[in-house]
């Protein structure tokens, strides 16, 4: 027989051995207990972790930097954007906590808790809660990982987030700015115009987005090769930034454009000018990319007079409202021809369809209420 105390821990019951009847008489187990609940709630540790010591160096030499370099080789499920922005985070942690910091220093029973809460408190400073979040959970995902390769001792990972830990949040984000229905005709009147002279390519990828309403990511991105004369589709394929496509999950899973009439008049101009090139909108002055920058459409849009009132993903909004209000599509048919994937687990089994031919008639009323409203090619 065992002596044994039960006690709440973060909302659930633990139960923590004292020791055999043999060896233990009750008034001594009662004392024993005491002690532990109270090491318990003095440090937020899990109770049965009582006495236990992490001495031991598992780390094998690991510095901060090494782990960070580790994981980064270890992360072959994500896409290279993810990959980009872990890397942003890390280099974010590396301003505060040195590279060279051996990672045995970042347990949660030595220094390490401390350091993770004054990083993250450092980048709250700076309004950016939700980097802040998303920084500390990649920790803790960075410090499970060394835990799984025998580098860190077990419940010692100082960027867990325990329940009642407060999540600051920035003020409620804004959606992208957008116009209504009833200002487009003056919208589309000023892209006609060009009065800031933009660019003649960039000036047919805004009014290729407006017809197709592409995430700026994949409009720029756009090849030639894409199209496919059979279907009359431009088949955007799955692993294309800006289609938020999940790598090994859905990726494979290609975005189809039908070509309307006035699409397919834009692109015969394009071709005049990129049609010889790999890009739709191929860019000679191209330093970051061989294609249009990802900043030039809105860019654009803020040289026409619209800062703060229009982006180009805000642009999205209007076939999503003016779609259904106006030309009376249902949302869903809509939403697939957004780049949306509206599967559950039970869809994404069974369901494999496209809706292509309805989607060719939405996109047909819309670029035609374009034309209506003012666009010209």
């Amino acid at each position: 027989k065992y002596f044994a105390g039960r006690m709440r821990f973060q909302g659930k019951q633990r139960t923590v051995y004292i020791g055999s009847t043999k060896e233990w008489k009750l008034t001594t187990a009662k004392t024993k207990f005491e002690e532990i609940k109270h090491w318990s709630k003095a440090n937020d540790k899990e109770p049965r972790e009582f006495g236990i010591q992490s001495t031991q160096d598992l780390s094998n030499g690991k510095t901060l930097g090494s782990l960070f370099d580790s994981y980064l080789k270890y992360k072959t499920d994500v896409k290279p954007i993810t990959l980009r922005n872990y890397r942003n985070q890390i280099n974010q942690v590396l301003m505060v906590i040195p590279a060279s910091t051996p990672i045995k220093e970042m347990e949660w029973d030595g220094p390490g808790r401390k350091k993770v809460m004054e990083l993250k408190a450092i980048i709250e400073s700076r309004g950016s809660y939700d980097q802040a979040d998303r920084t500390q959970k990649l920790l803790h995902r960075v410090f499970n990982y060394a835990i799984s390769q025998s580098w860190f001792h077990r419940r010692q990972n100082p960027a867990i987030k325990y329940e009642g830990e407060i999540n600051k949040h920035a003020p409620k984000k804004k959606h992208n700015p957008t116009i209504t229905w009833d200002q487009v005709p003056q919208f589309l009147q000023d892209v006609n115009e060009n009065r800031c002279k933009g660019g003649i390519i960039t000036d047919l990828a805004v009014k290729t987005l407006l017809m197709t309403f592409l995430r700026v990511g994949a409009l720029c991105r756009m090849e030639w090769d894409w199209y496919e004369e059979q279907s009359d589709c431009w088949i955007i394929p799955g692993d294309t930034p800006g289609l938020k496509r999940r790598k090994d999950v859905n990726e494979d899973t290609p975005h189809h454009i039908p070509v309307t009439e006035p699409l397919r008049e834009l692109m015969n101009v394009l071709r005049r000018y990129t049609g010889h090139q790999k890009y739709v909108f191929w860019s000679f002055r191209g330093k970051q990319y061989p294609h249009l920058s990802l900043d030039a459409p809105n860019n654009h849009l803020k040289n026409l007079g619209y800062k703060g009132l229009l982006t180009a993903h805000g642009w999205r909004s209007l076939p999503m409202t003016a779609g259904q209000d106006v030309l009376s599509f249902p949302p869903e048919l809509i939403q697939r021809q957004m780049a949306h994937l509206l599967k559950d687990k039970t869809r994404d089994a069974y369901d494999n369809s496209t809706l292509l031919d309805e989607r060719r008639k939405f996109m047909d009323a819309w670029c035609n209420a374009l034309l209506q409203n003012g666009l010209r090619i």
